[in-house]
C-alpha cells in the first residue's frame, strides 16, 4: 500500500471512531460449504440450512454436505433445521471466495440439559479440505469451536470453587442482547438475577482470555455476550424437570418459543421453579421462582426491535461460616449455627431473598452486508435482603460465638446455655447437646417479653438498587483484510444500603441506639444516637435503623477495536477510555460522626486509558501460534474507597485514592483437526494499586473496626492444557490441566479506623503479605475424563478429577509489627504466625449420562416432531468429604497470648 492510500485508511478509520457510520466497500460474495454430523459422528441428511436475514438457503445430501452459493462478505448467523427442529445457530464470518464450514448438530434436536450448558457445534477442517484449499491463505482461528478448557472451569471445576487464572468475577464481564449485565458497585456480573432461566440463555459467545471480540472490548479473563431474544429461542415447548440434592432438591421448568411467523413477529416465554424444604446443610432451605418474557419484530431485512424482562425471584436460609473447633464438637461437616428449633420446627435467622428484575430494548441494524449497528437500552430495580439477629444490651444469642467455646479463656467467658467454666466440661457439654450449638429462639422471646423494649431482633441488611444502562456496538468490514468494531456504553447506579426490623420475636418496639458508642465519651449523649435526626426512635416492623445511605455511581466508555487478517497472520489492537465516578450521600445524622455522616459527600472522578493488542501466526489451518497482551487501568470501588460507609463519608485519603493498574500477557499454541483437538496457554498478570476493605467487631475496643490496605499488588502465573480426542466408535477423551501461582508480590499498607471514635487506630502501617499465596479456590485443578455416545441417542460421561494448591485466607492484622512484638523473631511462634496454611489436594469422580427418545419414530400420528430426554449426573460419587475448597483465618487477634 503506497502512502497516499495509507493516508486515505487513516482518515477513513478516525471518521468510523467519530461518528460510528459505515464505510461503503466493494461487494464481494463467497460460497459456504461443508458437512453437517451428529453427536454420533453421523451424516444428518435433508436438513435445512439457511442464512439469518437473507435468502440463502440450501439442504444436506445424503452425505450430509450442503453448499450455500453467492453469500455476502460479512458477518452472519447460519441455521441448521427448521424452525420445528431447530439444531444449531452459529456465528459465520465470510471473507474468502470459499468457506469451509463443518457443523456437528445436537443429537436428535435436543440439547445437552447440563444445568447452564453451552451449546456450540463444533467446526473443524477435514483432510481433503485441507488439500483443496490455498496453500498460501489459512484460515483464521475458529473462536465458536468447543473448548474443552472453558467447558472443564465451568462446570467440573466449579465444584471446588475453582477460578480462572485465580482472578475475581470482575473481570469476566457479561452483555446480554447488547446490554452490560455489570454491577458497577463491584464491577461483576450478576449471574442470579437470570438464575434458573437456563433454557433461554444458551445462545452465547464467550470470549477467553485477552482474545479480540467484537462485542465489548473485555477484561483480561474475557467477555460473555448472551442472545435471549425471541428469535434466538426455538419454536417449541419445552418441558423439564430434576430432582437433585443440591442447594434445591427440585426444579421445573416451562418454557415456549413461538419461532418467527410470516410477519416478523416472535415471542418466547419461560418460567422456572426450585425448591427445596431443607438442602444438604442442616436448617437451609430453597425456594425460587424465575420468569422471562421476550417479544420481538423483525422489521424488514434491515431493522428488528426486541423487547425482554427476566427476573428471579429466590429465598433461601444460609449456612454458617465455622471454625473447625465447631466442625469437630458437632461431629459434621455440615454444622450450621444459623438456626435452632423453636416450636418443634427448624428456624434460620439469616435468611437471604433477592428480587432484582430487568428489562431490556434492544434495536439491530443490519446496516448492509459489512456492517451493523446494535443498541441496548437496560433498566433494572429491586432488593437483595440477608436476615440476621440483632440485640441491643443482651447476651450475644450465636451459638458459636468464640468467647463461648472451650479454647476461650473460661475465665473470661462461659457458655451462656451451660456457664460451664471448666474447657474439658464445656467441650463434653457441646458435643453431646445439638440444643446448644444451636440458636436458642425461646430465650430470646423470654427476654423480648421481660421488658417494654425489644432486646432482640431480626434484622435485614438491604441492598436497593437502580441502574439504567446505554450500549451500543458498531461492527464493519471495511474489507478482505480490515474489520473494525466499536462501542459506546453508559450506566448510572443509586444503591440504597439501609436496615430494618423484619421480626421483633415477640417484643413491642427496639430502639434505635447505638450500644457500641465509646463510653469515655458518653458525657456527650448525642453519640449513642444512630440518627440525631430523628433521637430515640421506637422502631417497629418494616421500619428502618442503624445506618442509612445511598451509593450513587456512573461510568461511560468508549472503545474501539480494529483487527487485521492476511495469509498467515492475523493481529488486532483495541483501545478503552473509561470515566468513572462516584459519591454517598447519608440519610441520618450519626451521633459519633454528626458532621461527616449527612448529607452528600464531595464526588470522586476517574479517567482511564487501557489498552490491548494481539497477533496470531497460521502455520497451516491446523496449527496456530498465539501472543496477546493487555494494559488496563480501571478506577477503585465505592466499597474500598471510603472506610466505613456506613457510620460516615471518610474517605482513605488523596494520596491513596489511585485507579487499580492490570498488566497482563498470555501466549500459547492451539491445534485443531477432525481427530484431536488441543490447547496449551500460559500467562503473566499483574495487579497494582488494589485497594480492599474489611470490617469486623473488635471485643476490646466493642465497635467495629474497619481495615483499609492500600497499595496491594498480586502476581498470576501460570498455565493451561486442554486436549479433547476424538477416539472413534462414539469414544472420546478429554485431558485438561490449570497449573498457577497466586501469591501477593509486595507489601500493602493500611488504615484503621473505628466506628465509635472519630480516631485513626493506624496510618501506613505495613503488612508483611508479600510471597503469600492468594485465596480463594484451588490454584491447580486437573480432569481427565471418558465420555461415549451411542448412534442410539445415550451417552455416558466419566470425569476424575484432582484439586491441590489450596490456601486459607490470610488475616493481615497479625503480620504487623505490633501483633510480633511479644514474639521471638525467629521463632516457631513466629512461623507460624506469619506463615500460611496449606489444605491437602484431594480426588474427586463425576459421573452423567442421558437418552433421548423420539416420539416421532414411535408414534407416526404426531404431526410436530417431540423428544423425551433423560439426564442423570452424580458429582463426587466416591463420596470424599475432606475437601477444603476455602477458608481465612479470624480477624480477630490476640496481641499478647499468641
Amino acid at each position: 500500500m503506497n502512502l497516499n492510500n495509507l493516508n486515505r485508511v487513516k482518515k477513513k478509520l478516525l471518521l468510523l471512531l467519530i461518528i460510528l457510520l459505515p464505510f461503503a466497500a466493494m461487494s464481494q460474495t463467497g460460497n459456504v460449504k461443508g458437512i453437517v454430523k451428529d453427536d454420533a459422528g453421523q451424516a444428518v441428511s435433508n436438513a435445512p440450512i439457511k442464512i439469518k436475514g437473507t435468502t440463502i438457503e440450501s439442504k444436506t445430501d445424503s452425505l450430509g454436505a450442503y453448499e450455500l452459493k453467492n453469500v455476502p462478505y460479512g458477518n452472519f448467523i447460519i441455521i441448521i433445521g427448521d424452525e420445528n427442529n431447530f439444531n444449531a445457530s452459529e456465528n459465520l464470518d465470510v471473507h474468502d471466495p470459499e468457506v469451509i464450514l463443518n457443523i456437528q448438530s445436537r443429537t436428535g434436536g435436543m440439547e445437552n440439559l447440563n444445568s447452564g450448558s453451552i451449546e456450540i457445534p463444533s467446526i473443524s477442517l477435514g483432510d481433503d479440505e485441507l488439500r483443496g484449499a490455498s496453500s498460501s491463505n489459512v484460515s483464521s482461528v475458529l473462536s465458536a469451536s468447543r473448548d474443552a478448557f472453558n467447558s472443564a472451569a465451568t462446570f467440573i471445576f466449579s465444584t471446588a470453587r475453582f477460578r480462572v487464572r485465580g482472578y475475581d468475577s470482575d473481570n469476566f464481564p457479561t452483555i446480554m442482547n447488547g446490554a452490560v449485565l455489570t454491577d458497577i458497585s463491584n464491577n461483576r456480573s450478576e449471574f442470579s438475577v437470570w438464575s434458573g432461566l437456563n433454557d433461554v440463555v444458551r445462545t452465547r459467545e464467550n470470549s477467553i482470555g485477552l482474545n479480540q471480540t467484537n462485542y465489548g472490548f473485555g477484561s483480561i479473563g474475557g467477555i460473555n455476550s448472551i442472545d435471549s431474544r425471541a428469535s434466538q429461542q426455538r419454536k417449541q415447548l419445552q418441558v423439564s424437570f430434576a430432582a437433585s440434592n443440591r442447594t434445591y432438591d427440585n426444579r421445573l421448568v416451562l418454557t415456549y418459543g413461538s419461532g418467527v411467523n410470516t410477519k416478523g413477529w416472535s415471542y418466547c416465554l419461560s418460567y422456572s421453579r426450585r425448591w427445596a424444604d431443607e438442602g444438604f446443610t442442616p436448617g437451609t432451605f430453597y425456594d425460587g421462582h424465575s420468569f422471562f418474557g421476550s417479544v420481538e419484530k423483525q422489521i424488514n431485512t434491515k431493522h428488528s426491535l426486541a423487547l425482554s424482562a427476566f427476573a428471579a425471584q429466590t429465598k433461601n436460609g444460609r449456612s454458617s461460616t465455622n471454625v473447625q473447633e465447631m466442625f469437630d464438637l458437632a461431629g459434621t461437616n455440615y454444622y450450621n449455627s444459623f438456626w435452632g428449633y423453636q416450636n418443634g420446627k427448624k428456624r434460620n435467622a439469616v435468611v437471604g431473598q433477592n428480587f432484582q428484575p430487568v428489562v431490556i430494548l434492544t434495536h439491530e441494524w443490519q446496516i448492509d452486508s459489512k456492517s451493523s449497528l446494535e443498541t441496548a437500552l437496560s433498566f433494572q430495580t429491586g432488593k437483595n435482603k440477608v436476615s440476621g439477629v440483632d440485640w441491643y444490651r443482651a447476651e450475644d444469642p450465636r451459638p458459636d460465638y468464640y468467647r463461648y467455646l472451650p479454647s476461650f479463656d473460661p475465665s473470661r467467658g462461659v457458655n451462656p446455655s451451660a456457664y460451664i467454666s471448666d474447657s474439658t466440661e464445656l467441650a463434653n457439654y457441646l458435643s453431646q447437646n445439638e440444643s446448644a450449638r444451636q440458636i436458642n429462639w425461646n430465650t430470646i422471646y423470654e427476654a423480648n417479653q421481660l421488658f417494654d423494649t425489644a432486646k432482640y431482633v431480626i434484622a435485614n441488611r438491604v441492598i436497593d438498587a437502580t441502574r439504567y444502562g446505554f450500549n451500543t456496538i458498531y461492527n464493519n468490514e471495511i474489507n478482505d483484510n480490515l474489520t473494525l468494531s466499536a462501542g459506546l456504553s453508559y450506566q448510572l447506579q443509586d444503591i440504597n444500603y439501609y436496615k430494618e426490623v423484619e421480626d421483633l420475636l415477640g417484643g413491642n418496639y427496639y430502639i434505635n441506639l447505638n450500644q457500641f458508642s465509646d463510653i469515655t465519651t458518653l458525657s456527650d449523649p448525642n453519640v449513642i444516637q444512630n440518627d440525631l435526626n430523628n433521637p430515640n426512635a421506637k422502631i417497629y416492623k418494616g421500619d428502618r435503623y442503624g445506618y442509612d445511605y445511598v451509593a450513587h455511581i456512573n461510568t461511560s466508555s468508549l472503545w474501539a477495536q480494529t483487527a487485521f487478517k492476511y495469509d498467515r497472520v492475523d493481529f488486532f489492537f483495541a483501545a478503552q477510555l473509561t470515566m468513572a465516578g462516584f459519591s454517598r450521600t447519608g440519610n441520618v445524622k450519626n451521633g459519633v460522626f454528626a458532621d461527616e455522616s449527612f448529607g452528600d459527600s464531595p464526588s470522586y472522578n476517574f479517567t482511564n486509558p487501557s489498552f490491548k493488542g494481539g497477533i496470531t501466526y497460521k502455520l497451516n489451518g491446523r496449527n496456530y501460534f498465539y501472543a496477546n497482551g493487555a494494559f488496563i487501568k480501571r478506577a477503585p470501588l465505592f466499597e474500598n474507597t471510603f472506610v466505613s460507609p456506613r457510620s460516615r463519608s471518610l474517605v482513605i485519603g488523596d494520596s491513596l485514592l489511585t485507579s487499580e493498574t492490570i498488566s497482563s500477557v498470555e501466549g500459547g499454541y492451539i491445534y485443531r483437526s477432525p481427530r484431536l483437538k488441543a490447547r496449551a496457554t500460559g500467562y503473566y498478570t499483574q495487579f497494582s494499586n488494589i485497594s480492599d476493605t474489611r470490617s469486623f467487631f473488635h471485643d476490646d475496643l466493642r465497635t467495629f473496626v474497619n481495615y483499609t490496605m492500600t497499595g496491594i499488588a498480586k502476581r498470576h502465573a501460570g498455565v493451561e492444557i486442554a486436549l479433547d480426542a476424538n477416539l472413534g466408535q462414539g469414544f472420546s477423551a478429554v485431558a485438561v490441566a490449570s497449573i498457577g501461582q497466586f501469591i501477593y508480590s509486595d507489601r500493602p499498607t493500611a488504615t484503621v479506623t473505628q466506628d465509635n471514635k472519630d480516631t485513626l487506630l493506624a496510618t501506613g502501617e505495613v503488612i508483611y503479605m508479600k510471597n503469600l499465596r492468594v485465596a480463594g479456590g484451588p490454584q491447580s485443578a486437573y480432569t481427565f475424563g471418558i465420555n461415549y455416545r451411542s448412534k442410539n441417542y445415550w451417552f455416558v460421561n466419566i470425569n476424575i478429577n484432582y484439586f491441590d494448591n489450596i490456601y486459607v485466607d490470610v488475616n493481615p492484622v497479625r503480620r504487623t509489627l505490633p501483633a510480633l512484638e511479644y514474639v521471638d523473631a525467629g521463632s516457631q511462634n513466629w512461623e507460624n504466625i506469619l506463615g500460611q496454611e496449606k489444605r491437602d489436594g484431594e480426588f474427586t469422580m463425576d459421573i452423567s449420562g442421558g437418552w433421548s427418545w423420539k416420539f416421532d419414530n414411535k408414534f407416526k400420528s404426531l404431526k410436530k416432531n417431540a423428544f423425551l430426554v433423560f439426564n442423570l449426573g452424580i458429582t463426587n460419587i466416591l463420596d470424599n468429604k475432606d475437601i477444603t475448597v476455602t477458608g481465612f483465618e479470624q480477624l480477630r487477634y490476640d496481641f499478647i497470648s499468641q
